[in-house]
């Protein structure tokens, strides 16, 4: 008979072992729902969130579908270390770590390379359907299936993986001097919904519109040409989640308006607008504005006055 003595007496590894797994998936829903995104961190160690992901237009416009909110999150990390300017060598690596990826989103990092690893794994399956002709051309356009990533290599120990771009898709993320799309990475990754991430970036394309799509051609846009037959489930599961992440964390606001023939919903019509941006007021403009000076006080003494109100409201 064995005898377990110590702080853990009354525990036997595999309870403690099931208590560690349960208490990481209660930590990792509240953190979902009570994001704690550390910019900061992420800043100091070289992972600024004012960096831009950059991609051809023929990318943004191409047709896939975004699988789970994790893959397209590591897709994302991986892109916004791609100079885009410069000609990118397919054998170059890219290094995605557990954890600058909760610094990233948030999330727990004991939790996270597992949902790395899933990731990394579903991301090798993932391609993208490139139209030589995305606008409004004639007939059907000539197009191209390109998987995205060659080869990853997982590091368990270390908590990390690393992730060539396959050299088909090499010509759509770098060497890109004209007919691109960029936006702050900060803009989407605390989405939790992969469709709001990709609708984001087809709303930057389409941004300051109204565009208009039938339900089907919205559906063969996101890759979901036989999912959700149901136009309320595609709204439950899809289009709901993504509005309100975009409308939520970004830089865009999108609403969503129904068209029909006859009694049945046949075309989705989604209004895109960038809100504009409040100019920042200096401090004098500020007293200005607000009517902050006082009579016959000159405006050295109102600003000297004003700043010392602020600071000593603060130390409060």
């Amino acid at each position: 008979m064995r005898i377990y003595t110590g702080t853990c007496a009354y525990f036997p590894p595999l309870i403690l072992k099931v208590l560690k797994a349960l208490s990481m998936r209660i930590i990792y829903r509240i953190m979902r729902v009570f994001p704690t995104i550390d910019f900061k961190g992420v800043e100091s160690q070289g992972w600024s969130m004012e960096k831009d992901i950059v991609k051809s237009n023929y990318f943004m416009d191409a047709r896939y579908y975004p699988g789970t909110v994790w893959r397209m999150r590591v897709l994302l990390v991986a892109l916004m270390q791609v100079k885009a300017t410069d000609k990118l060598d397919p054998r170059k690596n890219f290094v995605v770590t557990a954890a600058n990826m909760s610094k990233l989103t948030g999330s727990v990092p004991g939790y996270n390379y597992q949902q790395l690893e899933k990731a990394a794994k579903d991301l090798q399956g993932m391609y993208i359907t490139v139209f030589d002709d995305p606008g409004k051309g004639y007939g059907i356009p000539d197009y191209t299936r390109i998987n995205v990533i060659s080869s990853v290599r997982y590091y368990k120990k270390s908590g990390k993986i690393s992730l060539r771009f396959n050299e088909e898709i090499i010509p759509y993320i770098s060497s890109l001097h004209g007919r691109f799309t960029q936006y702050e990475v900060r803009q989407v990754m605390p989405m939790r919904s992969a469709y709001g991430i990709r609708l984001y970036e087809l709303s930057l394309r389409w941004k300051d519109k109204e565009r208009c799509f039938s339900v089907q051609e919205f559906k063969n846009i996101m890759g979901l040409e036989n999912k959700y037959n149901r136009l309320d489930v595609l709204k439950k599961r899809v289009i709901t989640p993504a509005l309100k992440d975009i409308n939520t964390y970004s830089d865009i606001r999108v609403s969503l308006d129904q068209r029909k023939t006859g009694r049945t919903v046949s075309h989705l019509i989604f209004n895109i607008l960038k809100p504009k941006k409040e100019k920042r007021l200096t401090h004098r403009q500020w007293l200005e504005k607000n009517n902050k000076a006082r009579p016959g006080e000159s405006w050295e003494k109102a600003l000297a006055r004003t700043a010392a109100e602020f600071k000593k409201s603060a130390s409060i």
